[in-house]
């Protein structure tokens, strides 16, 4: 009984570190869920977090709205980037 209530209890906490995506808004308010792995000065470029062995897609600045990064935090870009 403790040890099935250990394991879970550590399979809760690391819970959320296995899930860690980002999500890129577009301008057309649709949503991608996502792993940015870089951010160039015309693109980005991230992986579809449903295929994790993907090859990256380049997308430009200027259709992106924000992302929102795994950590809670906010990017905004400009039209203009």
């Amino acid at each position: 009984m403790k040890r099935t209530l250990l394991i879970a209890l550590i399979s809760f906490l690391c819970f959320p570190y296995g899930i860690a995506q980002d999500l890129i808004v577009l301008r057309t308010d649709e949503e991608i869920i996502s792993k940015v792995t870089a951010i160039q000065k015309w693109h980005i470029l991230y992986r579809p977090f449903s295929e994790a062995d993907a090859e990256e897609i380049k997308l430009a600045k200027a259709e992106v709205s924000y992302i929102l990064y795994q950590d809670g935090m906010k990017q905004y870009f400009s039209p203009e980037d």
